[in-house]
Protein backbone atom coordinates (compact mmCIF):
# COMPACT_ATOMS: atom_id res chain seq x y z
CA UNK A 1 0.00 0.00 0.00
CA UNK A 2 1.64 2.95 -0.98
CA UNK A 3 1.05 5.73 1.70
CA UNK A 4 1.14 8.95 -0.46
CA UNK A 5 1.10 11.41 2.61
CA UNK A 6 4.26 10.00 4.13
CA UNK A 7 5.99 10.35 0.41
CA UNK A 8 4.70 14.12 0.57
CA UNK A 9 6.23 15.20 4.04
CA UNK A 10 9.47 13.38 2.75
CA UNK A 11 9.59 15.44 0.15
CA UNK A 12 9.51 13.04 -2.58
CA UNK A 13 6.73 13.60 -4.20
CA UNK A 14 5.03 17.56 -4.26
CA UNK A 15 3.09 18.42 -1.65
CA UNK A 16 0.20 19.21 -3.86
CA UNK A 17 0.35 15.71 -5.12
CA UNK A 18 -3.00 13.61 -5.41
CA UNK A 19 -4.62 10.76 -6.91
CA UNK A 20 -6.05 10.63 -10.41
CA UNK A 21 -5.74 6.87 -11.22
CA UNK A 22 -5.33 3.49 -8.80
CA UNK A 23 -6.26 1.11 -11.66
CA UNK A 24 -2.99 -0.96 -11.93
CA UNK A 25 -0.08 1.76 -10.55
CA UNK A 26 -1.15 4.57 -8.53
CA UNK A 27 -1.00 7.65 -10.82
CA UNK A 28 -0.48 11.20 -9.38
CA UNK A 29 -0.64 14.26 -10.49
CA UNK A 30 0.78 17.72 -9.42
CA UNK A 31 -0.52 20.64 -10.62
CA UNK A 32 2.22 22.71 -9.40
CA UNK A 33 5.31 21.31 -10.82
CA UNK A 34 3.52 20.02 -13.83
CA UNK A 35 3.99 16.29 -12.76
CA UNK A 36 2.61 12.93 -13.18
CA UNK A 37 3.85 10.09 -11.51
CA UNK A 38 3.16 6.49 -11.46
CA UNK A 39 3.63 4.47 -7.74
CA UNK A 40 3.49 1.22 -6.83
CA UNK A 41 5.16 -1.43 -4.34
CA UNK A 42 7.88 -3.58 -5.75
CA UNK A 43 5.57 -6.54 -4.35
CA UNK A 44 2.52 -5.64 -6.60
CA UNK A 45 5.11 -4.94 -9.26
CA UNK A 46 6.62 -8.93 -8.86
CA UNK A 47 3.30 -10.54 -8.61
CA UNK A 48 1.80 -9.37 -11.80
CA UNK A 49 1.14 -12.18 -14.58
CA UNK A 50 1.61 -9.86 -17.37
CA UNK A 51 4.16 -6.72 -17.83
CA UNK A 52 3.69 -4.04 -15.32
CA UNK A 53 7.08 -3.16 -14.62
CA UNK A 54 7.40 0.75 -13.91
CA UNK A 55 11.13 0.86 -13.20
CA UNK A 56 10.61 -1.53 -17.16
CA UNK A 57 8.57 1.37 -18.23
CA UNK A 58 10.64 4.08 -16.83
CA UNK A 59 14.23 2.32 -17.99
CA UNK A 60 13.03 2.61 -21.81
CA UNK A 61 10.93 5.34 -21.70
CA UNK A 62 14.18 6.89 -20.95
CA UNK A 63 16.36 4.98 -23.58
CA UNK A 64 14.12 6.50 -26.12
CA UNK A 65 14.18 9.96 -24.87
CA UNK A 66 15.45 11.32 -28.36
CA UNK A 67 13.02 9.75 -30.41
CA UNK A 68 10.71 12.32 -30.37
CA UNK A 69 8.16 9.89 -29.65
CA UNK A 70 7.44 8.91 -25.91
CA UNK A 71 6.86 11.22 -23.20
CA UNK A 72 10.44 10.41 -21.15
CA UNK A 73 10.86 10.38 -17.33
CA UNK A 74 12.27 13.34 -15.61
CA UNK A 75 15.39 11.67 -14.38
CA UNK A 76 17.63 8.71 -15.58
CA UNK A 77 16.65 6.41 -12.63
CA UNK A 78 13.27 6.16 -10.69
CA UNK A 79 13.10 6.73 -6.76
CA UNK A 80 12.59 3.14 -4.99
CA UNK A 81 12.25 4.39 -1.30
CA UNK A 82 10.49 2.40 1.57
CA UNK A 83 9.71 -0.84 -1.12
CA UNK A 84 7.56 2.03 -3.67
CA UNK A 85 8.94 2.85 -6.36
CA UNK A 86 8.25 6.15 -7.67
CA UNK A 87 8.85 7.33 -12.06
CA UNK A 88 8.37 11.38 -12.60
CA UNK A 89 7.01 12.86 -16.08
CA UNK A 90 6.48 15.82 -17.37
CA UNK A 91 2.97 16.26 -17.96
CA UNK A 92 1.22 16.84 -21.40
CA UNK A 93 -2.95 17.30 -22.15
CA UNK A 94 -4.45 13.77 -22.35
CA UNK A 95 -5.59 13.72 -26.03
CA UNK A 96 -8.91 14.09 -27.55
CA UNK A 97 -8.53 11.87 -30.61
CA UNK A 98 -11.27 13.52 -32.22
CA UNK A 99 -9.04 16.76 -32.45
CA UNK A 100 -6.07 15.06 -34.22
CA UNK A 101 -4.80 13.80 -37.75
CA UNK A 102 -4.65 10.29 -38.16
CA UNK A 103 -1.38 10.70 -39.79
CA UNK A 104 -0.14 12.19 -37.11
CA UNK A 105 -0.63 8.94 -34.70
CA UNK A 106 -0.05 6.72 -37.14
CA UNK A 107 3.60 8.47 -37.81
CA UNK A 108 4.60 8.14 -33.97
CA UNK A 109 3.28 4.42 -33.95
CA UNK A 110 5.44 3.72 -36.92
CA UNK A 111 8.33 5.43 -35.54
CA UNK A 112 7.69 3.84 -32.38
CA UNK A 113 7.66 0.07 -34.24
CA UNK A 114 10.68 0.42 -36.20
CA UNK A 115 12.98 2.02 -33.45
CA UNK A 116 14.39 -1.06 -32.00
CA UNK A 117 17.73 -0.59 -33.75
CA UNK A 118 18.13 2.51 -32.01
CA UNK A 119 17.90 1.13 -28.15
CA UNK A 120 21.19 0.16 -26.32
CA UNK A 121 22.30 -3.28 -26.75
CA UNK A 122 21.62 -4.28 -23.09
CA UNK A 123 18.33 -2.60 -22.79
CA UNK A 124 17.53 -4.92 -26.07
CA UNK A 125 18.04 -7.84 -23.95
CA UNK A 126 15.55 -6.79 -21.41
CA UNK A 127 12.76 -6.10 -23.45
CA UNK A 128 9.75 -8.05 -23.00
CA UNK A 129 8.86 -10.74 -25.91
CA UNK A 130 5.22 -9.93 -26.21
CA UNK A 131 3.62 -14.10 -26.23
CA UNK A 132 -0.23 -13.97 -25.78
CA UNK A 133 -0.35 -17.72 -26.75
CA UNK A 134 1.69 -18.20 -23.67
CA UNK A 135 -0.43 -15.89 -21.28
CA UNK A 136 -3.76 -16.88 -22.86
CA UNK A 137 -2.89 -20.33 -22.12
CA UNK A 138 -1.74 -20.24 -18.43
CA UNK A 139 -4.93 -17.75 -17.44
CA UNK A 140 -7.27 -20.34 -19.05
CA UNK A 141 -5.37 -22.87 -17.40
CA UNK A 142 -5.57 -21.45 -14.09
CA UNK A 143 -9.37 -21.16 -13.85
CA UNK A 144 -10.50 -24.18 -15.97
CA UNK A 145 -11.45 -26.18 -12.89
CA UNK A 146 -13.31 -23.18 -11.03
CA UNK A 147 -15.13 -22.66 -14.62
CA UNK A 148 -16.65 -26.55 -14.51
CA UNK A 149 -17.61 -26.50 -11.44
CA UNK A 150 -19.52 -23.02 -12.43
CA UNK A 151 -21.28 -24.82 -14.94
CA UNK A 152 -18.72 -22.65 -17.81
CA UNK A 153 -17.68 -25.93 -19.52
CA UNK A 154 -18.68 -24.93 -23.02
CA UNK A 155 -17.34 -21.34 -22.89
CA UNK A 156 -14.20 -23.40 -21.38
CA UNK A 157 -13.72 -25.96 -24.52
CA UNK A 158 -14.79 -22.97 -26.87
CA UNK A 159 -11.68 -20.52 -25.59
CA UNK A 160 -9.51 -23.90 -25.48
CA UNK A 161 -10.81 -24.46 -29.25
CA UNK A 162 -10.07 -20.98 -30.36
CA UNK A 163 -6.86 -21.08 -28.71
CA UNK A 164 -5.19 -24.30 -29.93
CA UNK A 165 -6.62 -23.29 -33.78
CA UNK A 166 -4.81 -20.22 -34.11
CA UNK A 167 -1.67 -21.82 -32.15
CA UNK A 168 -1.83 -23.97 -34.73
CA UNK A 169 -2.75 -22.02 -37.67
CA UNK A 170 -1.27 -18.39 -36.91
CA UNK A 171 1.74 -19.33 -34.55
CA UNK A 172 2.21 -15.66 -32.69
CA UNK A 173 6.15 -16.70 -32.66
CA UNK A 174 6.21 -16.80 -36.35
CA UNK A 175 4.12 -13.72 -36.63
CA UNK A 176 6.73 -12.10 -34.85
CA UNK A 177 9.88 -13.41 -36.82
CA UNK A 178 8.05 -12.90 -39.93
CA UNK A 179 7.50 -8.62 -39.17
CA UNK A 180 10.09 -8.37 -35.81
CA UNK A 181 9.02 -4.75 -34.35
CA UNK A 182 8.92 -3.15 -30.89
CA UNK A 183 5.33 -2.94 -29.94
CA UNK A 184 3.43 -0.80 -27.10
CA UNK A 185 1.21 -3.53 -26.70
CA UNK A 186 -1.08 -1.17 -24.91
CA UNK A 187 -2.50 1.44 -27.24
CA UNK A 188 -5.71 3.26 -26.27
CA UNK A 189 -6.99 6.71 -26.25
CA UNK A 190 -5.38 7.49 -22.96
CA UNK A 191 -2.01 6.43 -23.82
CA UNK A 192 -1.65 9.15 -26.22
CA UNK A 193 -0.79 12.33 -25.00
CA UNK A 194 0.28 15.94 -26.72
CA UNK A 195 2.32 18.72 -26.29
CA UNK A 196 1.82 22.50 -27.01
CA UNK A 197 2.18 22.28 -30.92
CA UNK A 198 -0.49 19.57 -30.39
CA UNK A 199 1.88 16.69 -31.44
CA UNK A 200 1.00 13.32 -29.51
CA UNK A 201 3.55 11.37 -27.60
CA UNK A 202 3.07 7.75 -26.25
CA UNK A 203 3.03 7.11 -22.73
CA UNK A 204 2.48 4.01 -20.19
CA UNK A 205 5.39 1.15 -21.73
CA UNK A 206 4.82 -0.99 -18.99
CA UNK A 207 3.63 -3.44 -22.24
CA UNK A 208 5.89 -2.76 -24.41
CA UNK A 209 7.54 -5.77 -26.13
CA UNK A 210 9.05 -7.34 -29.07
CA UNK A 211 6.05 -8.29 -30.79
CA UNK A 212 4.73 -8.30 -34.41
CA UNK A 213 4.77 -5.04 -36.36
CA UNK A 214 0.98 -4.55 -36.69
CA UNK A 215 0.02 -5.52 -32.86
CA UNK A 216 -0.30 -2.31 -32.22
CA UNK A 217 -2.64 -1.26 -34.79
CA UNK A 218 -4.20 -4.38 -34.95
CA UNK A 219 -5.07 -4.47 -30.94
CA UNK A 220 -6.07 -0.59 -31.37
CA UNK A 221 -8.29 -1.39 -33.95
CA UNK A 222 -10.35 -3.98 -31.59
CA UNK A 223 -10.60 -1.36 -29.08
CA UNK A 224 -12.30 1.02 -31.42
CA UNK A 225 -15.08 -1.30 -32.02
CA UNK A 226 -15.47 -2.05 -28.48
CA UNK A 227 -15.74 1.87 -27.59
CA UNK A 228 -12.49 3.63 -27.99
CA UNK A 229 -12.61 6.91 -29.44
CA UNK A 230 -9.40 6.66 -32.33
CA UNK A 231 -8.82 6.58 -35.95
CA UNK A 232 -7.72 3.44 -36.60
CA UNK A 233 -9.85 3.07 -39.72
CA UNK A 234 -8.09 5.86 -41.59
CA UNK A 235 -4.66 4.50 -39.94
CA UNK A 236 -5.35 1.06 -41.27
CA UNK A 237 -5.54 3.33 -44.73
CA UNK A 238 -2.41 4.86 -44.38
CA UNK A 239 -0.89 1.79 -43.40
CA UNK A 240 -2.00 0.09 -46.73
CA UNK A 241 -1.03 2.75 -48.20
CA UNK A 242 2.99 2.43 -46.85
CA UNK A 243 3.59 -1.33 -49.27
CA UNK A 244 4.05 -2.93 -46.27
CA UNK A 245 0.21 -4.18 -45.28
CA UNK A 246 -0.07 -7.69 -45.27
CA UNK A 247 -4.17 -8.69 -44.24
CA UNK A 248 -4.11 -12.26 -43.10
CA UNK A 249 -1.30 -11.40 -40.65
CA UNK A 250 -3.71 -8.32 -39.46
CA UNK A 251 -6.72 -10.16 -38.84
CA UNK A 252 -4.82 -13.27 -36.95
CA UNK A 253 -3.40 -10.73 -35.21
CA UNK A 254 -6.78 -9.21 -34.05
CA UNK A 255 -8.06 -12.45 -33.34
CA UNK A 256 -4.87 -13.07 -31.00
CA UNK A 257 -6.01 -9.65 -29.30
CA UNK A 258 -9.70 -10.72 -28.68
CA UNK A 259 -8.25 -14.40 -27.19
CA UNK A 260 -6.27 -12.13 -24.72
CA UNK A 261 -9.33 -10.22 -24.08
CA UNK A 262 -11.18 -13.38 -23.82
CA UNK A 263 -9.33 -14.89 -21.12
CA UNK A 264 -8.62 -11.70 -18.89
CA UNK A 265 -12.29 -11.46 -18.52
CA UNK A 266 -12.83 -15.11 -18.10
CA UNK A 267 -9.73 -14.96 -14.93
CA UNK A 268 -9.97 -11.35 -13.59
CA UNK A 269 -14.08 -10.37 -14.24
CA UNK A 270 -15.87 -10.92 -10.71
CA UNK A 271 -18.67 -9.65 -12.08
CA UNK A 272 -21.06 -12.20 -14.02
CA UNK A 273 -23.22 -10.00 -15.71
CA UNK A 274 -20.47 -8.07 -17.34
CA UNK A 275 -18.06 -10.96 -17.89
CA UNK A 276 -21.17 -12.38 -20.05
CA UNK A 277 -21.78 -9.22 -22.04
CA UNK A 278 -17.80 -8.53 -22.36
CA UNK A 279 -17.21 -11.97 -23.80
CA UNK A 280 -20.29 -11.93 -26.03
CA UNK A 281 -19.19 -8.81 -27.72
CA UNK A 282 -15.90 -10.02 -28.09
CA UNK A 283 -16.98 -12.83 -29.72
CA UNK A 284 -19.62 -10.61 -31.91
CA UNK A 285 -16.41 -8.46 -33.02
CA UNK A 286 -14.70 -11.89 -34.42
CA UNK A 287 -17.66 -12.46 -35.86
CA UNK A 288 -18.31 -8.80 -37.82
CA UNK A 289 -14.72 -8.82 -38.58
CA UNK A 290 -14.86 -11.83 -40.58
CA UNK A 291 -11.83 -13.51 -38.23
CA UNK A 292 -10.40 -16.69 -39.14
CA UNK A 293 -11.83 -19.20 -37.15
CA UNK A 294 -15.29 -20.60 -35.64
CA UNK A 295 -16.30 -18.11 -32.77
CA UNK A 296 -19.63 -19.90 -32.46
CA UNK A 297 -20.15 -20.75 -28.96
CA UNK A 298 -22.89 -23.25 -28.66
CA UNK A 299 -27.07 -22.45 -27.23
CA UNK A 300 -27.15 -19.74 -24.70
CA UNK A 301 -23.39 -18.64 -25.43
CA UNK A 302 -22.32 -20.89 -23.08
CA UNK A 303 -22.03 -18.07 -20.96
CA UNK A 304 -24.51 -19.40 -18.05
Amino acid sequence: MVNLEQLKESGIIPPDSKIISEHNNTIIESTAEKLVGRLATLHSINTRDTPGDICYAHALAWEMRNENVVVSPIAEQPIIENGVVISLYPKLDQIDLRNVEASSIHQKISTFNTSLGMINEYMQHEIYTLDISEYASRRLYSVRDDMLLKNNKQLSEFTSDILSYYTQSYPFTELTSDDRALVHGDLHMGNIVMNRMCEPFIIDLDSTSVGPRLYDLASWHVRSMRGDIAPTTKMIDLEKASGRWNQESFAALMGWKIISSLTHEIKYQQNDIVRQNNIAQLISIAKRLSLPGDWRLNSNHGLA
